[in-house]
């Protein structure tokens, strides 16, 4: 099958206050699941819209993108809670302004970066006269365990995570599957994100059924999938638990740790 694999966001590491990231990554995890779930099993044509910068030439050199944009974090900072619409605001209950107005810059530049690699590939397909028959957007920090099997899907879904919070009202928004004509219209997400919650899983489902688009889910976390922060976090409590259990044990680890220092 023809696909459309759009790559979005950072390549990892943790988010500060301006939505930039820090800390070390390690790109070539998230590539190995998407080659082994998708890659390698269908043709696919591959866009990126980064912020990871100091990284462009070894993403572009790992995933060969068609076209690619990898550039410094825009400074997303200046955004203003008061210019979202004020009819979602039981959506932020119990939620301070400032970790609102952080919610409103992350969100911001997620769905720039989002939409901006739907925009290339559709740009990308218009050019070459290529229709795709589904597209997949992910984040390139995605660790994607199960294999998608493309000829099951229904064209007329446009698939989320399975999420068990808020069913109601919320979508998983880790990653996306649909048709090309689907996924064009999700692109413009970030030119109306005003008009809906500033919450992206809340905001993600309000467009979709503004374009009277249907939601599927599909695949579940943590077995199907992850992000690499959410790994990383994983394994910090399965140490942490373990030196409760056995303090003997993390005294032994830290020694051998301070001997190979």
């Amino acid at each position: 099958m023809k696909i459309a694999l759009c790559l979005f966001g950072h390549a990892g590491g943790i988010k500060d206050k301006n939505g930039a990231m820090k800390g070390t990554v390690n790109i070539l995890e998230s590539f190995d699941c998407y080659k082994k779930t998708i890659i390698q099993y269908n043709d696919v044509d591959i866009f990126i819209h980064s912020w990871s910068h100091d990284l462009k030439q070894n993403i572009i050199d790992l995933y060969k993108p068609k076209i690619s944009k990898i550039e410094n974090q825009i400074d997303f900072s200046i955004v203003n809670i008061e210019d979202y619409s004020s009819i979602h605001s039981s959506d932020y209950s119990g939620i301070s302004n400032s970790k609102l107005r952080d919610t409103a810059i992350r969100s911001s530049s997620r769905w720039y970066s989002n939409s901006y690699v739907l925009k290339i590939m559709k740009s990308y397909s218009q050019k070459h006269g290529i229709s795709y028959d589904y597209v997949f957007q992910g984040r390139l920090d995605l660790l994607l365990y199960k294999k998608i099997d493309f000829l099951s899907l229904n064209k007329d879904c446009f698939y989320c995570p399975i999420r068990e919070k808020e069913k109601d009202k919320a979508v998983g928004d880790l990653f996306f599957i649909s048709s090309q004509e689907n996924a064009e219209k999700f692109s413009t997400i970030y030119e109306n994100k005003n008009l809906y919650s500033i919450r992206p899983v809340i905001a993600a489902k309000q467009h979709l059924e503004k374009n009277n688009i249907k939601i599927c889910e599909y695949l579940k976390l943590p077995n199907d999938f992850t992000i690499l922060r959410y790994k990383e976090d994983q394994s910090l409590l399965r140490r942490f638990s373990r030196a409760i259990k056995n303090p003997r044990w993390a005294l032994q680890r830290l020694y051998e740790k301070l001997l190979h220092n």
